[in-house]
C-alpha cells in the first residue's frame, strides 16, 4: 500500500493556507484530493507564489456553486467522498444548502471539516479569517522581540511564518484522522471544526500559561519579551550563527575558545546570576564572534560540544545534507518554473511512505474526468463498513502509548494524543527528567498522563518496560538515535515483543544522516530553516520567535504521522515505524520557499525593514494611538481602502499585489503619514465597513483569555490544582471541535513515579516485589501523593 489513506476521498471546497497544507499531507498519504473551485480558480493562486507547492498531488474540478446544476454535481460528488472541507462558514454553505446540519441525513458517513477564524460559537465568529488578521487581533505581534537596536520600544512586530496558519493545519489534519478512525469502527461521520484562534494555541503554550501562585522561573517566562539577543551573533564575513547554552557546552569552555578573560572567581553560576557581568560577556561574545567567519566557528564550537547552526535562508537549508537525508526535500520538474526545490514529504513511514502524486493541477483541469466518472453513480466509502461497529467515546479511547520522551518536543505529542482519550504511560528516569520542575514547558507536555519512574538501565527496570509495551498500541519518544539502542526500547527489539506495534521516534536532526546524533534545540531550526533569517527583514539581524515553534510542530506532525500509522494498522492489523524531526517542522513551516534558476518565477516576498509586513497592501500601520493591521490582498480590496484613505489614485498606480509588494517602501512614504492623522479605533471603523479586512492589534490579549469564564466554559482553556506549586494553572484546552467524539483533557501533570504502584499491580507485580523494587532503586514513587 503506497500511503495509509489510500481508498480515501477528499473534496477540498476551501480557499485558504491551512487546509490547503492539511489536505496535501494527506494527498500524498494516498487520499484522492478533489479541490473544488469557482470559475477562474482559486483567488489564492494569485497572490500566493508557493500555491504550487502546497496544492500539488491533487486534481482540481471547477464549479459555480451558485448555480443549481453545478450545485447538484458536487453532491454527486460527496455521495462518493469521505471528507469534505470548506472554509467559507456556516452562515454561507448554509445559504448554498450545503452545510452539514443539511447534509448529515443524507450522508451519514461524511466527515465535514469546518475552517473558520475563532470558531461558531465565538463572540468573534464573523471577523475575517486571515492569518495576520487573527494574529492581530489575538496580539501576537505585541509578544515578539524584534528590534535590537530597542528593544523597550512599545511596538507590534510582525511574525514572517504564518503560524496561525500553520498550527491550523494540524488540526485539521488531526481532527479528519480522528474521525476517520472513528467512522471506521463506528459507520459514522460527524462534524469537525478546526479555527485559527483555536490552533494558534498549539504554538504558544509554552508562554501563554496563567498561575494564581508564580514561582519567579515561571512569572519570568510568561512576561518575557526578550529585550536581548538570544545567543545569535554576526561573525567577520557578515553572516550569523545560533549557539546553545547547555551544561557539557557551557560559557566557560565558550569564554576559554573565544579568548574572552573572566574576573577572577567567576564561576557559571555567578555569571549568569549577576545581571551586569551577563552584559558584559554578552557583548565580549558580540566582539569575539566578528573575528572570525562563520563556517570557523562552526567547526570550533562544535568540537567543544557546543550545540550550533548557521543562520540560513530556507532556501539554502534545502541544500543541507541532513535535510536530503530526512527525504524531506524533494526536486521536481516543472514546465512553468524549471527544475523546483521544494519542501517534501514531512515525515516517513517504514510500511506506508506514501509519494509526491503530481504537480498542482490547472483550475479545472480534471473536471471533464471527474464529472463524467460519476455516471453510473457508485458509493465509495465501502472501507466504513469494514470493521463490526464498535462505538467511541473519543477517537483514541481504546488506544494505549507508551512515553518515553523527555523535555518538549517529544512529550508534547503523546499529550496531544491524551486529549483525543488515548491511555498515556509516561516512562521516567527515576531522578526525574530534565524539565520537571516548576515550569512551563513541563506543564503543557505531560498533562493528563500517568507516570512510572523506573531505571531502564537495569534488567528489571527493562523488563518492566516490556511488560507495558506488550499491552500497548504506540511507542513514542524524542530520544537521540543510539540512545534507545543502547536502553534496548529500539525499534527492533519492541517490535517482536508486540509485532503490531507503531513506533514514533520524533529526534532533532533525524533518525539518520550526518547530524543525526548531535543534540538539537527548537532554536537552532528556528536558524538553519529560515525563521530567524526572514523573521528579521530586509537588512535587519535576524529574529529569534519567542515561542518554541518548531518544538511543538515536530511533536505535532508526529501526531498526525502516528494518526495515520494508527489508521493503517485498524484496517489491515500492520504495526510499523514513523519518524519526523525538528528538522522536518522547520521546512514545513516555511512551505512557500523554494529554489529553480528561472529569473522570471516570482519569489515570497520577505518581509519588509520596518517589520511591519510584506507589503503596502499587506501590513499594519501606526495611528495616532495603535496599530491597525490591513489585508487587502485582492484588487477591489485595495481600490476600497485607497478609497477610504482619500487616495483613489493609487488603485490605478499600484494596481496588483505584486507592484504593492515590489513598489512597497515608496507606498509607504504616501500612505504611513495618512493613517497618523486618525486613531486606530477610526481607521478600523472606516475601512472595516467599507469591506477591506482589517483588525487593531490587540496587546496582552493571552491573559484576558485564560482569565474569561466563556474560555473555560467553551472548554478552550483548563484549569487544575498544580501539586508541586500548589498554585491553580490555566492553558490551552481543547482545540478541535468534534460533534460525535470530543476532545477531552484527563488531568494535570503527574508528580515523578505518582502511579508506578498501580501500574505494577496492573502488570502483575505484588506489594513484596514492588517494595523490594524500590528499596533496590528500580523504581520510584512519592511517599506521599498529595
Amino acid at each position: 500500500m503506497a500511503g495509509s489513506l489510500e481508498g480515501i476521498t477528499i473534496l477540498d471546497l476551501s480557499q485558504h493556507l491551512a487546509s490547503h497544507m492539511a489536505t496535501l499531507v494527506l494527498a500524498e498519504q494516498g487520499a484522492d484530493v478533489i479541490k473544488i473551485e469557482p470559475p477562474g480558480g482559486d483567488p489564492l493562486r494569485q497572490v500566493e507564489p508557493g500555491y504550487f507547492i502546497r496544492n500539488r498531488s491533487k486534481r482540481s474540478v471547477t464549479l459555480d456553486l451558485n448555480h443549481p446544476e453545478q450545485r447538484d454535481t458536487l453532491l454527486k460528488l460527496l455521495g462518493r467522498a469521505d471528507v469534505v472541507v470548506e472554509s467559507f462558514g456556516r452562515d454561507h454553505m448554509a445559504r448554498l444548502g450545503l452545510d452539514y446540519e443539511t447534509l448529515r441525513d443524507r450522508f451519514p458517513a461524511l466527515v465535514y471539516c469546518s475552517v473558520n477564524g475563532y470558531g461558531d460559537d465565538h463572540p468573534w465568529r464573523n471577523r475575517p479569517m486571515h492569518d495576520a488578521l487573527v494574529a492581530a487581533r489575538m496580539g501576537l505581534y505585541f509578544d515578539q522581540p524584534g528590534d535590537y537596536i530597542n528593544p523597550e520600544k512599545d511596538a507590534p512586530v510582525y511574525l514572517y511564518c504564518q503560524f496561525p496558519s500553520y498550527a491550523t493545519s494540524f488540526t485539521i489534519s488531526i481532527g479528519i484522522l480522528a474521525a476517520l478512525r472513528v467512522r471506521l469502527h463506528s459507520g459514522a461521520g460527524q462534524a469537525v471544526e478546526c479555527a485559527l484562534h483555536d490552533g494558534m494555541m498549539l504554538i504558544t503554550p509554552l508562554m501563554w500559561m496563567w498561575a494564581d501562585n508564580p514561582t519567579p522561573t515561571f512569572a519570568a517566562r510568561t512576561q518575557l519579551r526578550a529585550p536581548y539577543r538570544p545567543w545569535l551573533y554576526e561573525c567577520a564575513d557578515g553572516k550569523w550563527l545560533h549557539r546553545m547554552q547547555t551544561a557539557r557546552g557551557n560559557v566557560m569552555a565558550i569564554a576559554k575558545l573565544l579568548g574572552i578573560d573572566l574576573p577572577p572567581g567567576v564561576t557559571r553560576e555567578r555569571l549568569m546570576a549577576n545581571v551586569e557581568q551577563r552584559k558584559w560577556f554578552e557583548q565580549a561574545e558580540i566582539a569575539a564572534f566578528k573575528t572570525r567567519p562563520r563556517d570557523e566557528w562552526l567547526k570550533l564550537l562544535r568540537e567543544i560540544d557546543v550545540p550550533v547552526e548557521a543562520v540560513l535562508p530556507t532556501e539554502e537549508a534545502f541544500f543541507v545534507p541532513q535535510a536530503r537525508a530526512n527525504e524531506v526535500v524533494a526536486e521536481i520538474d516543472d514546465p512553468k518554473r524549471g527544475r523546483v526545490v521544494q519542501m517534501g514529504i514531512p515525515f516517513r513511514f517504514s510500511k506506508t511512505p506514501g509519494a509526491i502524486k503530481s504537480l498542482a493541477p490547472e483550475p479545472g483541469e480534471h473536471t471533464r474526468e471527474i464529472v463524467n466518472s460519476l455516471n453510473p453513480p457508485a458509493d465509495n466509502r465501502a472501507i466504513a463498513k469494514a470493521l463490526k461497529p464498535r462505538p467511541l467515546r473519543h477517537p483514541l479511547f481504546d488506544t494505549v502509548l507508551i512515553d518515553f520522551g523527555h523535555y518538549a518536543a517529544g512529550p508534547f505529542g503523546p499529550m496531544l494524543l491524551s486529549d483525543l482519550g488515548a491511555h498515556v504511560i509516561k516512562v521516567e528516569t527515576i531522578e526525574g527528567e530534565g524539565m520537571r520542575q516548576p515550569f512551563q514547558p513541563f506543564f503543557i507536555s505531560q498533562r493528563g498522563k500517568r507516570a512510572i519512574a523506573v531505571d531502564l538501565k537495569s534488567e528489571e527496570g527493562r523488563e518492566i518496560a516490556y511488560k507495558l509495551v506488550a499491552r500497548a498500541d504506540i511507542v513514542h519518544h524524542n530520544q537521540r538515535p543510539g540512545v534507545a539502542e543502547r536502553l534496548k526500547i529500539d525499534y527492533a527489539t519492541l517490535s517482536r515483543i508486540k509485532p503490531d506495534l507503531i513506533y514514533t521516534h520524533v529526534p532533532a536532526y533525524g533518525t539518520h544522516g550526518p547530524q543525526c546524533h548531535e543534540g538539537g534545540y527548537d532554536q537552532l531550526f528556528q536558524a538553519m530553516c529560515g525563521m530567524e533569517y526572514m523573521g528579521g527583514g530586509e537588512g535587519n539581524d535576524p529574529v529569534w520567535n519567542r515561542y518554541g515553534p518548531v518544538d511543538m510542530c515536530a511533536a505535532t506532525l508526529s501526531v498526525i504521522a502516528t494518526l495515520m500509522a494508527l489508521y493503517h494498522r485498524d484496517r489491515t492489523g500492520e504495526g510499523q515505524f514513523v519518524d519526523t524531526s525538528l528538522l522536518n517542522a522547520g521546512l514545513y513551516v516555511n512551505s512557500d520557499a523554494f529554489v529553480t534558476d528561472r529569473k522570471d518565477v516570482r519569489r515570497r516576498a520577505t518581509m519588509d525593514r520596518t517589520q511591519t509586513g510584506i507589503s503596502a497592501d499587506y501590513r499594519f500601520y501606526a495611528a495616532s494611538t495603535g496599530w491597525i493591521f490591513v489585508a487587502a490582498l485582492f484588487d477591489g480590496q485595495w481600490r476600497q481602502m485607497c478609497e477610504v484613505i482619500g487616495k483613489p489614485q493609487l488603485a490605478e498606480r499600484y494596481r496588483t499585489h505584486y507592484d504593492r509588494v515590489d513598489r512597497r517602501y515608496e507606498l509607504a512614504a504616501i500612505i504611513e503619514p495618512i493613517f497618523k492623522t486618525r486613531t486606530a479605533q477610526q481607521w478600523f471603523e472606516s475601512l472595516d465597513a467599507a469591506g477591506v479586512p482589517c483588525e487593531i492589534i490587540n496587546k496582552g490579549y493571552w491573559e484576558r483569555w485564560l482569565l474569561d469564564p466563556w474560555s473555560i466554559l467553551t472548554k478552550r482553556v483548563v484549569e487544575y490544582y498544580e501539586k508541586e506549586t500548589q498554585s491553580r494553572l490555566r492553558m490551552m484546552g481543547e482545540k478541535i471541535r468534534f460533534s460525535r467524539t470530543p476532545e477531552f483533557v484527563q488531568g494535570p501533570p503527574p508528580r515523578l513515579g505518582e502511579d508506578t504502584q498501580e501500574i505494577l499491580h496492573e502488570l502483575g507485580y505484588n506489594a513484596a516485589q514492588r517494595k523490594e523494587l524500590r528499596e533496590r532503586n528500580i523504581v520510584t514513587w512519592p511517599d506521599k501523593v498529595a
